[in-house]
């Protein structure tokens, strides 16, 4: 049996500059997952807003005040 070490070249981290680009690369994947999820949350909320209102409170006035509040601040939030 034969054990061998790994460089780091080998590995595909030769210097800094693969350092910035793998942090770049995080950087974009995270801000793409989160841009995703926020546009998912912004058409549930459209969409079943009342529901999410009905899990806190039976009362359909305060759920229908709680659904057009979600519906205005989604949209406001999608604005740049």
């Amino acid at each position: 049996m034969s054990v061998t070490a790994v460089s780091p070249g080998a590995a595909g981290a030769e210097g800094p500059g693969a350092t910035a680009l793998r942090a770049l690369r995080t950087f974009s994947t995270a801000a793409a997952s989160i841009a995703a999820v926020m546009l998912l949350l912004t058409l549930f909320c459209q969409w079943k807003g009342s529901a999410m209102g009905r899990a806190f409170t039976a009362d359909p006035k305060v759920t229908g005040v709680g659904t057009g509040y979600l519906r205005r601040v989604d949209l406001k939030a999608l604005r740049p």
